[in-house]
């Protein structure tokens, strides 16, 4: 194997490894700056939110969109209305059914949440365009 051949290979490898452990640690850190907020929320919580606030008010809808399974979805739904962010209401075509309503609460957090999230965002920015000290 050539030194070239040998540096392109590490050089490879360093990437593989960069890519597996940039989604990571990303999850820690959104979940690091959602869990410092008032109120605390998890990334699944913050996604939840959002979803309803843009308009998807079905547990089902829910589901499909963040690839969960409605068990999932009904116990997050279910901590978000206790803690006053959401409500349900029951379905007027489907007496199954409900429909996922957010509160004035739920989205002052979601305001929080995305203005938090956009100053880490910033924040990424501006150390990505920093040249790289050696």
């Amino acid at each position: 194997m050539s030194t070239d051949t040998a540096a392109a290979d590490k050089v490879d490898t360093d990437i593989l490894e960069l890519l597996l452990a940039v989604p990571a640690r990303l999850s820690r850190l959104h979940n690091a700056i959602l869990g410092s907020l008032d109120p605390r929320l998890t990334f699944r919580q913050y996604r939840t939110l959002s979803r309803i606030a843009e308009g998807f008010t079905s547990l089902s809808q829910l589901a499909a969109r963040g690839n969960l399974t409605l068990p999932t979805v009904s116990e997050n739904v279910d901590g978000l209305v206790r803690r006053g962010l959401m409500t349900t209401t029951p379905s007027p075509q489907d007496r199954r059914a409900v429909v996922l309503g957010i509160t004035d609460a739920g989205r002052a957090a979601v305001a929080s949440a995305d203005a938090a999230l956009q100053d880490f965002l910033g924040y990424l920015i501006e150390e990505c365009r920093r040249p790289i000290e050696r």
